[in-house]
């Protein structure tokens, strides 16, 4: 289904540099800067199905590359939170697999 978009800004600027971002009735938003460098940092959140907002924050520098933090686990921070899994070791002649699949029940 469609959902309103609240607010919104689309800023670019003649160096380079821009700010976009927007906030929409359901709760979600995401809102990005890129600097004249071309350092970027940004934010996104929604609101999950226990209605708790979930948000993470990233940025994306020449030094560091992309790095992120926020209050979603990933589905490998889920399985280890949640013990309904179990892991598999690929065989020893497998060309791509080298590490322990993860198999979530």
């Amino acid at each position: 289904s469609d959902v309103t978009i609240l607010r919104q800004i689309n800023r670019l600027n003649d160096d380079g540099s821009y700010t976009f971002g927007y906030e929409a009735a359901d709760g979600s938003f995401k809102i990005e800067t890129r600097d004249v460098e071309g350092n970027v940092k940004g934010m996104f959140g929604f609101v999950d199905e226990n209605g708790e907002l979930k948000r993470i924050s990233y940025s994306a520098r020449n030094g560091t590359g992309f790095q992120a933090s926020g209050t979603i686990a990933t589905p490998v921070e889920n399985a280890r939170l949640n013990p309904s899994y179990t892991t598999v070791k690929p065989p020893a002649h497998h060309p791509f697999l080298k590490r322990p699949i993860l198999i979530l029940k």
